[in-house]
């Protein structure tokens, strides 16, 4: 099922909810759900950023001790990682 078409599904899903067609709803999402979740991952986003290895938390702990007032953002540019990832090294969740 192409993106496109997967549009289309939940559309035609969401006109059925409004006519309280639940079970055909439940029935349809069930399907879309499990074709989303078996997509290999050749059609999935690139991962662009940089893994965290010990080297980038301490990078991180560090500029953030350094710089107080540095927004997370501005860090997670300076290590190439996800922002997310930055506020975990922050509130000790990776380690």
């Amino acid at each position: 099922m192409t993106k496109g078409q997967m549009r289309v599904e939940v559309d035609q899903i969401l006109d059925l909810l409004a006519d309280y067609q639940v079970d055909e709803a439940r029935r349809r999402l069930s399907m879309v759900r499990a074709e989303l979740h078996n997509r290999n991952a050749g059609e999935r986003s690139e991962n662009v950023s940089e893994p965290v290895t010990d080297e980038v938390r301490e990078g991180v702990l560090k500029m953030a001790r350094d710089n107080p007032g540095m927004a997370q953002r501005t860090i997670a540019e300076r290590f190439n990682i996800h922002n997310g990832r930055v506020n975990e090294i922050l509130r000790g969740k990776r380690t």
